[in-house]
């Protein structure tokens, strides 16, 4: 597993298991005044995203997304083969992750949510979006 891929699993595995351990603080962080209504929306969001950490992982960990290089060459690139399940769950993620910057800006321009929110989840969400087309690059 590569460093972005691995970066995005492990990110989306800790935002999602915080949402749903505490989701309290999980909203605060992200600038909601946590209500008790609130907190099943924070939850369900956790279990979003703790699931599509956790089948980036999968889909990565379980097959090698990268040949052994031939011995005799040196020096010369070798290209990423990505299974199915892979490309699968990274477009799976980068969607996800693209409708959560669309969501920031839409509830920032809607009044729902403040600068806070805006600043942690559009530009968060972006660098999730950029970790995942990362993943997807040859």
């Amino acid at each position: 597993m590569d460093i972005p891929v691995a970066t995005l699993s492990i990110l989306h595995i800790t935002v999602g298991a915080s949402a749903l351990v505490a989701p309290s603080f999980t909203a605060a962080f992200f600038g909601l005044v946590p209500e008790p209504g609130s907190i099943l929306v924070t939850r369900l969001f956790g279990s979003r995203d703790l699931a599509l950490g956790l089948a980036l992982y999968r889909a990565f960990r379980s097959t090698s997304s990268r040949p052994r290089p031939p011995v005799a060459s040196p020096g010369v690139r070798v290209p990423r083969i990505l299974s199915e399940a892979q490309k699968g769950a990274l477009w799976i993620a980068n969607l996800v992750n693209g409708i959560d910057v669309l969501s920031s800006l839409v509830c920032y321009f809607e009044g729902n949510i403040g600068v806070a929110g805006l600043l942690w989840g559009g530009p968060g969400a972006a660098f999730l979006l950029g970790l995942g087309l990362l993943g997807l690059r040859d």
